[in-house]
């Protein structure tokens, strides 16, 4: 457990982190709190607070702001989430991307090309935007 602040040229992890982290590569851990900037990656099961990589940002449940240029992953996603493709189970929020994924969307996808799994047939895939309230 660590709380704080943690930077690493490769990476920081561990299981319960709280604060402001850095890692060269990435930063992972079980419950992460707080501000999370890797360069390749950021992963963990729960992750709360600002979460940006160059990569990839991947978890099971995400509440709070999930930056990611390239791949954005998750199983929830409650906030925001933008990357160049969005592929959460279930959103609630905004997501923003080339293309955004979501079986279950309660909230509004702006991109290229967006699915709302739980939409009616017809208005599950849409270019622009797309929501579901």
């Amino acid at each position: 457990n660590m709380s704080g602040l943690g930077a690493g040229g490769l990476g920081v992890g561990g299981d319960d982190l709280a604060g402001i982290f850095l890692g060269g590569l990435g930063v992972g851990g079980d419950d992460l709190s707080g501000i999370f900037l890797g360069g390749l990656g950021v992963g963990g099961d729960r992750m709360q607070g600002l979460m940006a990589a160059l990569g990839a940002v991947g978890g099971d449940d995400l509440t709070g702001a999930a930056l990611a240029v390239g791949y954005l992953k998750g199983k929830s996603l409650t906030g925001l989430g933008v990357g160049a493709y969005n592929n959460v189970k279930e959103t609630t929020g905004l997501s923003i991307g080339i293309f955004n994924r979501a079986r279950r969307l309660k909230g509004v996808q702006i991109g290229l090309l967006n699915n709302a799994g739980n939409n009616p047939r017809g208005l599950q895939w849409l270019p622009g935007i797309n929501a579901h309230f």
